[in-house]
């Protein structure tokens, strides 16, 4: 016979969710406990269970180790440069899915999505080559280019 009575815990009763906590706020922690600060102090400083506080500071080695090896958050902070060619044909990519799944109402498949990156990639060094020729011969085919808006659109 159990001294204490067996109690379950209601359905509707939420079970806590798991929460992670990020390095810094370990570090405050274990730093804390160093100057003599309770876990339980620390933990409602942090809105944290005591024994997630007792754990963290048991582990101190480890998070120790990981905060020597982590960059700060600002230097991971990364810039990808992408060329103005590959953004314009993200974006005819783009308009040519929104037809395909809201006008057509086709299904579309990678393979599909991948021809028509290439259609259109060869269609605009295409245009690219045409665009150029306009800028170095202006009296010649920009007129029938303005004039002609299906030859700006893919096939």
């Amino acid at each position: 016979m159990p001294k204490r009575p067996v109690t379950k815990t209601p359905s509707n009763v939420a079970k806590r969710s798991r929460v992670a906590v990020m390095l810094d706020v370990k570090l405050d922690i274990v730093k804390r406990h160093e100057h003599g600060e309770g876990t339980s102090v620390i933990g409602r400083v942090h809105c944290l269970a005591p024994s997630t506080v007792h754990s963290i500071v048991k582990s101190v080695d480890k998070i120790e180790e990981m905060a020597g090896s982590v960059t700060p958050l600002i230097a991971t902070k990364g810039t990808r440069f992408r060329d103005a060619e590959m953004e314009s044909l993200e974006r005819m990519l783009s308009t040519w899915i929104d037809d395909q799944i809201q006008l057509l109402k086709t299904p579309l498949s990678q393979r599909m999505i991948q021809q028509k990156a290439v259609e259109n990639s060869s269609f605009q060094c295409k245009l690219i080559a045409i665009m150029s020729e306009v800028a170095d011969d202006p009296g010649s085919e920009e007129s029938e280019v303005a004039e002609d808006p299906s030859l700006l659109s893919p096939q």
